[in-house]
């Protein structure tokens, strides 16, 4: 069995990120007028927080990152075949689609 090099700035940062979104969400979901939010003129938290929270696709980008170099060092341990190719290729393709 090898092992597989890690990116360790690559899971700080992922880490950071997942740490940030639960803290944002929570903060959004625990906003105590959260039901009497003026969208026409909203408070300068609830701006700051969903600014924030518009963020969240950059996590999903360092994950990809992450994912992805770790998958890569796995496969040039392991025979390339046709078949898990097209494995890979097919499923990054349906979390595109329907993600």
């Amino acid at each position: 069995m090898s092992m597989t090099k890690r990116y360790i700035s690559m899971d700080v940062i992922r880490g950071f990120a997942i740490l940030s979104i639960i803290f944002l969400h929570s903060c959004f979901a625990h906003y105590r007028n959260i039901t009497k939010i003026d969208f026409n003129d909203p408070p300068l938290s609830v701006t700051i927080i969903g600014f924030l929270l518009m963020w969240s696709g950059l996590f999903s980008m360092i994950s990809m990152i992450a994912n992805t170099t770790t998958q890569l060092s796995r496969l040039k341990d392991v025979l390339i075949n046709t078949k898990t190719l097209l494995y890979y290729f097919f499923s990054g393709g349906a979390l595109i689609i329907f993600f």
